[in-house]
């Protein structure tokens, strides 16, 4: 019994979402699961950006940005491209350039605290942000 014990407790410790697709469905179950999982979080990460991004956006021009109402047109010349935001209004708004590099704007401070590997390296971090507030 107690033996049975410290196994339960050893795998529910240890236990991964690709240990369970290989449970469930051998070697290509932890490759789906692997797959999925990796999917997932690019996307979580994409919206991150975006949401920083309109977020900045929204700083820099004083109104709230709804890019599910702009339309993005592209026209292109003889040599280059130039975009444009169009909302329903027929106001334009920020360049799609504009909003990739507000978008891409925080992202070496996501890289240099990606580097830490334990949260108690973020904790000076924290409260320097917190001091700012």
């Amino acid at each position: 019994n107690s033996q049975y014990k410290d196994t339960i407790a050893r795998v529910e410790r240890n236990i991964t979402y690709g240990n369970i697709g290989t449970l469930c469905l051998g070697k290509w179950g932890n490759i789906v699961v692997d797959i999925n999982v990796f999917i997932t979080q690019i996307g979580f990460c994409v919206n991150y950006f975006i949401f920083i991004g309109n977020q900045i956006l929204s700083l820099f021009s004083g109104s709230q940005p709804s890019p599910t109402n702009d339309v993005v047109v592209l026209t292109s010349t003889s040599a280059n491209f130039a975009e444009t935001t169009v909302n329903p209004d027929n106001q334009p708004s920020a360049s799609l350039l504009t909003h990739v590099i507000l978008c891409l704007m925080p992202f070496p401070i996501f890289i240099i605290t990606s580097i830490v590997r334990h949260l108690r390296g973020i904790g000076p971090i924290s409260v320097t942000a917190n001091l700012c507030l």
